[in-house]
């Protein structure tokens, strides 16, 4: 009955998908804040009105649901901004992980910029090598293990502190994780890996066990190494598993020291992966950047605009080079720190944007009415009423951020007046730890947030609590909690577990030579091309791929690639609005029916190339290639308009 229901809501997908339907409910559901929110909210009533065996996998196939229908939504739109191109191809620094990853793939290392963070792109490498290259599939694979990862915190939360908290909980991190559907970014590992930890350590805190909340220590770690942030919480959980039972000296000594090793187990997991196939010296190599900032009252841009000369430097020499300088203005004007750090809280708990509230304001331009969703160029007869919800959603983003603040300061106070419970004892060391952070990952380079990705959960706990001021409702905070079923804590193992055997899968792999594909054919790819155009020797993946058709021209549903309606894309205007998206979007409008633009692997460089083809020239399978083309720029973006290509 349970794979059932986990499977029902995967069949409505293919259903709505197959008919082409997912696409207005998907943009819907990414950028509402009142009426998804509600459908939201009130489903999840139904599950949890009364206690339902099978109300777990339900609300699983439920979330899974969600994320598709955004994922689906964001490909049937073309969406680009600062993270994909139509949809699809990954943009910016999602360029770079997914760049990395390939090269784990042909037998190269990682750059620099994977070498930061480099769980993320071996457990994409582990994907693609999984999948074939298949990019759609492995972003299908990212968001259920998001989703899922969120199911279970919800689970957890409703078992022990009601379902209004746990609907609380929902809501927040499913409007959190929204931003990063779809996206090749490092927020989707550190939130999912995030949220086990969660469920570990506050299990721990309600069943009073010290050895789930240092397992949760570990997950947390491997979390903040895979998308850095408030790293100060370790420590602060650490200490607070010591009181989670009073008992001698020698039993806490015992768990600071377990706790301790638990934290640096997830550094050293770091550490071996950068050894097998990254550069350990780039470890977190770019908070030299956000130090610079923060002692010279700029973001982590300031350094190089100060110092545009560094930028004929390597990476690494960049980095030592800015934490000199840092560290040199520390020591002679030791207040400048403390004057970043007031800085930095100030704009945390104040700022109009940037503030720890500040996932609620992301905001897409793509969205919105449902006309515009779908482009169909009609007005019809409830156009009024459409921006008449459109208007409550957008007005409903304030209600949010309101109702986040208050509920936080209240839930502060709960978990003060319940200190001596583990559970709030342990919401009071997570606030402590995350605000001595704060100044090393600041507001003005935390983007909305996604710094804190990893600590997510934690942070949205306390407007949580407030939720349980009411009289009578904290009684449980005073009791050591019935252990809940044992399910979950197997669910949370087993989803982490199989997560860290694909990412040493990835790294183990290329040392025991499993990724290293061959190159017949190599010298047939010497030969130059004619005239001045470019010759490049790539590896061509199908579905890394975008396929552009007009209205008026035919949709060549065999052929590979996301399918974008030109027509609709262009009739979205409202993009005119952000002039960052705005070029994004020109860029793609320019480009002519029947074309297809996809991401190539340059196996000779170990770089990633955005390619134009002819639709009908793009090739269906995957293969090394010498392709020939012209280089173009259209708005932020190089292409190469491939004229010729041949297999190798």
């Amino acid at each position: 009955m349970g794979a059932l229901l986990l499977l029902c809501p995967l069949l409505i997908f293919a259903t709505v998908a197959h008919f082409h339907l997912a696409g207005a409910p998907g943009l819907w559901l990414r950028h509402s804040f009142f009426t998804g929110p509600c459908v939201i909210g009130g489903v999840y009533y139904c599950l949890f009105r009364r206690p339902r065996p099978f109300a777990t996998p339900a609300l699983m196939g439920f979330l899974f649901l969600l994320c598709l229908l955004v994922l689906y939504g964001m490909w049937d739109a073309g969406l680009s901004d600062f993270h994909m191109i139509g949809g699809l191809l990954p943009y910016f620094d999602a360029k770079w992980y997914l760049t990395d990853a390939l090269r784990l793939l042909h037998g190269q290392q990682f750059s620099t910029i994977s070498s930061r963070r480099p769980l993320f792109s071996a457990l994409l490498a582990a994907l693609l090598y999984v999948t074939d290259g298949n990019l759609p599939l492995v972003l299908i694979a990212l968001t259920l293990l998001s989703g899922a990862a969120i199911g279970l915190v919800v689970r957890e939360v409703q078992r022990s502190a009601g379902s209004a908290a746990g609907m609380w909980m929902l809501l927040c991190l499913f409007l959190f994780y929204r931003r990063f559907i779809g996206t090749t970014l490092t927020e989707q590992l550190g939130l999912p890996l995030g949220c086990l930890a969660f469920c570990l350590v506050w299990r721990g805190a309600m069943a009073a066990r010290s050895d789930l909340a240092i397992a949760g220590v570990f997950v947390l770690s491997l979390a903040l190494n895979a998308r850095a942030g408030a790293f100060l919480v370790l420590p602060a959980v650490v200490l607070w598993s010591t009181r989670i039972r009073s008992g001698p000296r020698r039993q806490a000594l015992k768990i600071i020291l377990g706790g301790t090793a638990a934290a640096a187990g997830g550094f050293a997991v770091n550490g071996l992966i950068l050894h097998l196939v990254g550069i350990p010296s780039a470890a977190f190599s770019n908070f030299a950047y956000v130090l610079y900032g923060l002692v010279f009252g700029g973001d982590w841009t300031l350094a190089m605009r100060q110092h545009p000369e560094l930028a004929a430097l390597p990476d690494l020499d960049q980095t030592r080079h800015m934490l000199g300088l840092a560290l040199a203005e520390i020591r002679a004007h030791p207040l400048v720190l403390l004057t970043g750090c007031v800085r930095a809280w100030s704009d945390f708990f104040f700022a109009a944007s940037g503030g720890w509230f500040s996932f609620l304001q992301y905001r897409s331009p793509e969205w919105a009415t449902f006309r515009e969703a779908n482009a169909d160029g009609s007005l019809g007869p409830l156009s009024l009423f459409r921006e008449a919800v459109r208007l409550l959603d957008t007005s409903f983003q304030t209600v949010w951020i309101v109702a986040l603040n208050v509920l936080a300061g209240v839930g502060a106070v709960v978990a003060w007046l319940n200190r001596r419970t583990a559970p709030a004892g342990l919401m009071i060391a997570m606030g402590v730890g995350i605000l001595l952070s704060v100044p090393f990952a600041p507001p003005w380079d935390a983007d909305n947030m996604r710094a804190y990705a990893a600590t997510m959960p934690f942070v949205i706990s306390f407007p949580m609590l407030g939720l349980l001021s009411r009289p009578g409702s904290t009684k449980h905070w005073g009791e050591t909690a019935t252990e809940p079923e044992a399910g979950t804590c197997l669910d949370v193992a087993l989803l982490g577990g199989v997560v860290f055997g694909l990412i040493l899968f990835a790294s183990i792999g290329l040392q025991a030579g499993l990724f290293r594909p061959t190159r017949s054919g190599a010298g047939a790819c010497a030969a130059e091309c004619e005239g001045k155009r470019r010759a490049v020797v790539v590896r061509t993946h199908p579905q890394m791929a975008v396929r552009l058709w007009e209205s008026s021209g035919e949709n060549e549903r065999g052929r590979p690639g996301n399918p974008v309606n030109l027509d609709e894309l262009r009739a979205r205007t409202v993009l005119k609005s952000t002039p960052d998206v705005w070029h994004m979007w020109r860029g793609l409008t320019l480009l002519e029916g029947g074309t297809t633009i996809a991401l190539l692997f340059d196996v000779q460089h170990g770089t990633t190339l955005y390619a134009q083809f002819r639709t009908a020239e793009f090739p269906r399978v995957q293969q090394v290639a010498r392709v020939c083309g012209d280089v173009v720029r259209q708005e932020w973006i190089e292409w190469l308009r491939v004229k010729s290509l041949s297999a190798c």
